[in-house]
């Protein structure tokens, strides 16, 4: 009899400190990628904001992140959607807990009203919950950190004077050098396409004059860049590509 109730009490035991035991909970951590274009999955490519009430949100690959004073919810990446009119595109994510978040964003200019900052994109958010609430304001691409700079072309002939392109981030303008003559010009990107415009140059006479007529043409159909490890790599419409190297003074 005292084995039996020896016996009852181990399994009396071992079911208290089975079920005492703290649980192991797995998490699943998602790691960024990087794409082609040298573009990691989590780094945010486009913000936006908006006033009365005050709201931001930004996108990547991976996430659609929105946030107000009071709350921030984070939805799933998605990929946009492109109107008819190459000026706009649309976003639609779900975060599985009953938020629906749909962002229409058109190529146009726009203030928030309580800055100087000049804008490229009127933005429309729509938050549906157990009520839509629609929200306007304002947003930007944000071009990637290695990209602004000076960089200056890779060619397999050396050259006393090579052809160096600055891109200056804060202005969206670009200038350099092309063998004799300087050129300048605006920029606009998004994410990973690139175009040059409005370019322009001085005259000064040389005898790389054709080559660098070449390369002055060629600056107006680039379409996208690359980055790839201390590497500016554009990619032109025909599908030349012309690879850059940090300039060396």
């Amino acid at each position: 009899m005292n084995r039996f109730f020896c016996f009852i009490g181990c399994l009396l035991l071992l079911f208290v400190v089975a079920c005492s035991a703290p649980k192991v909970v797995e998490e699943t951590i998602k790691v960024p990628t990087t794409d082609a274009n040298g573009w990691e999955s989590d780094r945010v490519y486009f913000q936006a904001i908006g006033t009365e009430p005050f709201w931001s949100i930004s996108i990547s690959e991976d996430a659609i992140t929105w946030t107000t004073p009071e709350s921030k919810i984070q939805f799933p990446g998605s990929t946009p959607m492109q109107a008819m009119d190459a000026n706009v595109k649309r976003y639609v994510s779900e975060d599985g807990k009953g938020n629906r978040l749909e962002l229409q964003m058109v190529q146009k200019s726009c203030s928030d009203g309580m800055s100087d900052q000049d804008y490229t994109y009127q933005v429309k958010v729509q938050l549906v919950q157990k009520e839509t609430t629609t929200f306007q304001g304002c947003g930007n691409y944000l071009l990637h950190e290695k990209l602004a700079g000076k960089w200056q072309l890779q060619t397999s002939t050396p050259t006393d004077k090579p052809i160096v392109l600055e891109l200056d981030a804060t202005e969206m303008t670009f200038a350099g050098n092309a063998h004799c003559n300087r050129y300048f010009g605006t920029f606009f990107s998004e994410k990973n396409s690139l175009r040059l415009l409005n370019i322009g140059s001085t005259k000064i006479a040389c005898n790389e004059k054709d080559k660098e007529q070449a390369y002055l043409q060629k600056l107006s159909s680039v379409v996208s860049y690359k980055m790839h490890q201390q590497h500016l790599i554009l990619l032109l419409a025909d599908g030349e590509q012309w690879t850059f190297e940090v300039f060396k003074n």
